[in-house]
């Protein structure tokens, strides 16, 4: 590999670590918004459950007011749950953090090419997937970002290194 072919190498592997860290970004945020679907749709089934509970227990007065409540509750938490759009948010970023991560391995290999035309050709390609894939994919939110990087922060610490295997 020559001098210009390793340039290329390198803007690669920068580049790939970049978009791996959008890739992070994104399974972080995954995680977030089925934790959050997940959550109203347990309540809801929790909130179901207990007033057919006590709807079958035969409640009369104060106790059936409250089991039409709950039921009222469960069935409005069951309608609002796919206005939240926590599980469609869910899936966007896991497809999003799913193709930042196949754009990082194609321009972490770049530097494998022995071509330097076909780095140079592949490298522009690379490009525009990303600029395609940062305006397409949904937004990443600041807080996943910041929760990124106070884990690399954290890696890079003296404790952290202290206590890591050597290898």
């Amino acid at each position: 590999m020559n001098d210009d072919q390793s340039d290329i190498a390198r803007r690669g592997i920068g580049l790939s670590m970049q978009v791996s860290n959008r890739s992070i970004e994104h399974a972080l945020s995954h995680d977030r918004y089925r934790r959050r679907s997940r959550m109203v749709s347990l309540v809801g089934a929790l909130l179901a459950a207990t007033a057919g509970a006590s709807l079958w227990a035969g409640l009369t007065g104060t106790g059936a007011k409250v089991v039409a409540i709950l039921g009222f509750l469960s069935a409005l938490l069951a309608a609002v749950e796919p206005l939240l759009g926590y599980a469609k948010e869910a899936e966007s970023h896991r497809v999003a953090g799913s193709s930042f991560g196949a754009l990082g391995t194609s321009y972490y290999n770049l530097q494998y090419l022995s071509d330097r035309k076909q780095q140079e050709e592949d490298f522009k390609e690379l490009d525009i997937q990303q600029a395609r894939l940062e305006k397409e994919s949904v937004h990443v939110e600041r807080w996943a970002i910041r929760k990124r990087e106070d884990e690399e922060r954290r890696k890079r610490s003296p404790e952290a290194l202290a206590t890591a295997p050597s290898g």
